[in-house]
């Protein structure tokens, strides 16, 4: 589980870690806003990362520095090695 604020929306549950849960990602604050405008209206919204497709179910307040701090996101632990961190974030 993520142990972090959330800002909007929720955490991760037990249920994201089944492996027939709906692909879910929290976005850090700073792609929030970087990438979204701090859009209210992203929870529910479908991105993709590295090719696959996630459902927005948070955003978080997460200190991220340095190389990655514009690239935070965060996807239950069954998915995380799946996911580049350096691919461009694309959105629907």
């Amino acid at each position: 589980m993520l142990d972090a604020p959330v800002l909007l929306g929720r955490t991760f549950d037990i249920q994201d870690e089944a492996p027939d849960a709906e692909a879910v990602v929290i976005l850090s604050s700073a792609v929030w806003e970087g990438h979204f405008g701090r859009d209210p209206n992203i929870l529910g919204r479908r991105i993709e990362l590295d090719g696959k497709g996630y459902s927005v179910v948070g955003t978080t307040f997460v200190a991220v520095t340095g190389l990655f701090s514009a690239m935070a996101s965060f996807v239950p632990a069954r998915r995380a090695t799946k996911v580049d961190p350096l691919v461009a974030l694309r959105t629907d």
